[in-house]
Formats: C-alpha cells, sequence, structure tokens
C-alpha cells in the first residue's frame, strides 16, 4: 500500500514538474537510448518508470507468496491477481500516455487505476490478518452498513472528478500539451462542494457511531477518516486560493490516496469473521465433532459480544 502511495505521487512529480515527456519513447527513454542522457525533466520521468518497476517486482513477489500458501487460501490468490493484472494495465495506459502526448484522459485513468490498485491492496492486507475460511459478517446495523457504503461510492466519485480538475489545470506535464475543454473554475467547484457533501457525511457517520451500538474500533477509524477528510479540504483549499502551486497539488494527490485507504479501512473495519462449523477442516474427531456442534446450535462466532481491534477483519 505504501508503495502504490509512494508511485502515485512519483506520478504527480512528473506531472508537476514538466517532465512528462522527459522520456519521449516507451519502453526506453528515447529510441536511441534506453536510459537516455542525464537531465532534470528525464530523470524525474524515468525515476518515476524505475519505481513502477519496483512495485511491479513487489506485485508478482506477493502473487507467488499467495500461490505457495498451504491451505490454499483463494481470498488472497485472487485479490493478488487483480493486482498483478492491474499493473500490466497500468504498462499499456503508461505507454499511451507517452506515445500520445500526456492526453488528459489517458493520464486520469491512469491515475484511477492507480487508486483502484490502492483499494485492492487494502483489501488483500486486510484479509490476510484473517484465518482461512469461514465468512465475514457486519458488526453494525443494516442502516449503519448502507451509510459506510455510501461513504466509500461519494469519495471514489470525489476523487474522479478530481482528475478532471487535475485535467483542466495548469500542469500538464510538459509544454504546449492539451487541457480537457472545460472550465477549471466550474469543475473545481464542483469538486469542492461533493468534498464538502462529503466531510458532511462523515460527520454524520460519526453523529450515528454515537448513538447506535458500534464497536470502539469502528468510532476510532471513523475519527481517523475525519482527520484524514479535514485535511485534504484544507490542502484543496489552500491550493486553489494559491492558485495551484505544485508542492501543494503534490500534497492533495498523496491525500487523496490516504482518504480512499481510510474511507476502505473504515469501512472493512464493520465486518467480522465467523468461523463456519460445516465447512471441513482438520480430518478427525475435531472436525466431526464441529459438524455435530453446528447441527445443535448456531453458528459460532469469531468474536464475543464486541469485537475487539484483533477480531475485526482489520
Amino acid at each position: 500500500m505504501i508503495g502504490l502511495g509512494l508511485l502515485i505521487v512519483s506520478g504527480g512529480l512528473v506531472r508537476l514538474t514538466g517532465s512528462g515527456l522527459g522520456c519521449p519513447d516507451w519502453p526506453s527513454c528515447t529510441r536511441t537510448s534506453f536510459v537516455g542522457a542525464l537531465s532534470f525533466h528525464k530523470d524525474i520521468e524515468f525515476g518515476n518508470r524505475l519505481l513502477s518497476t519496483a512495485i511491479s517486482v513487489l506485485v508478482v513477489v506477493t502473487l507467488a507468496a499467495a500461490f505457495r500458501l498451504r491451505p490454499f487460501r483463494r481470498d488472497l490468490v485472487v485479490p493478488a491477481m487483480r493486482l498483478a493484472a492491474a499493473i500490466v494495465v497500468q504498462i499499456v495506459i503508461g505507454g499511451l500516455v507517452v506515445l500520445y502526448h500526456l492526453w488528459p484522459p489517458l493520464v486520469m485513468f491512469h491515475f484511477l487505476v492507480s487508486e483502484a490498485m490502492v483499494a485492492v491492496a487494502v483489501f488483500l492486507y486486510a484479509r490476510s490478518r484473517l484465518p482461512e475460511g469461514g465468512s465475514l459478517i457486519p458488526t453494525v446495523s443494516t442502516r449503519f452498513l448502507a451509510l459506510s457504503r455510501l461513504l466509500v461510492a461519494v469519495t471514489v466519485v470525489v476523487i474522479a472528478i478530481g482528475t478532471a480538475v487535475s485535467g483542466a489545470g495548469p500542469h500538464g506535464g510538459s509544454r504546449g500539451v492539451r487541457r480537457l475543454p472545460i472550465s477549471f473554475r466550474g469543475i473545481t467547484e464542483l469538486h469542492a462542494t461533493l468534498a464538502a457533501f462529503l466531510a458532511g457525511l462523515v460527520l454524520a457517520t460519526l453523529f450515528a457511531t454515537s448513538i447506535g451500538d458500534v464497536p470502539p474500533t469502528v468510532i476510532r477509524r471513523g475519527q481517523a477518516l475525519l482527520a484524514a477528510v479535514i485535511v485534504q479540504a484544507g490542502i484543496g483549499y489552500t491550493q486553489y486560493f494559491l492558485k495551484v502551486p505544485a508542492g501543494l497539488v503534490a500534497l492533495h494527490l498523496a491525500g487523496a490516496t490516504t482518504v480512499l485507504g481510510a474511507v476502505l479501512w473504515f469501512h472493512l473495519g464493520l465486518f467480522t469473521h465467523r468461523i463456519d462449523p460445516a465447512a471441513d477442516g482438520e480430518a478427525g474427531l475435531a472436525g466431526r465433532a464441529t459438524s455435530r456442534a453446528a447441527r445443535s446450535g448456531p453458528p459460532v462466532i469469531a468474536h464475543s459480544a464486541r469485537p475487539t481491534e484483533a477480531q475485526s477483519l482489520m
């Protein structure tokens, strides 16, 4: 997750420093050299490619480790495979971004796929902390769960609109790069309005935790989410009134990734792990005894009346 966050910020720095075409070819830096001659813009762009390669290797190692687990963990292999597939997609998009001279829709899609990878990585990490088998059940009411899902959906929309702000803004990645043919002020105000709605939704969610039967771990994660949203909103408004300086835009990119991770962390924390007594376990009397227990009573839940931090999903 941290590596993906660094990659997102690194990609942002390529655009913010005007280094988007520092390496004008792909996959090599130039038509005649894989690395290219030393220069500031080339170094920034090629450095981002090297970091992308390192993250790709980590994803492949993660996938291999998931496949080697015994017993086989399909719940870990599937998200690891999704990460690996996303890396392939990112490599292709990255090449197209260079070949089509930083066309804004491609750059936007490149960023959104990166954020989707962060989401998958958060889920993979959360699932890896749970035992093999069983299922997940919510520890909160249906209404609260729906509110949390709305939080996730609004966060995704805010981030998506944020990419359009970047596509219409002054930092195109290189001189003469086309920008989105929309009003920068108009799309920025829409983004700010949705961000304010998201902040209000987080506050409403925290209020709901104070009047409902919600585990303490959920409250703590909600507070962390609120802090991330407030900081991100502060950066966003500041960068707008300061005419979008590159340094604050880079912080805003990091903040978007942080908010996405925080809202997913919060949402996944609403579930706990249930051991299915009827599932096949170790051979022998223990497995049969568990099956008899399942027929004679309700499923065994892997938490007490109030789940602890260790028993929650994350």
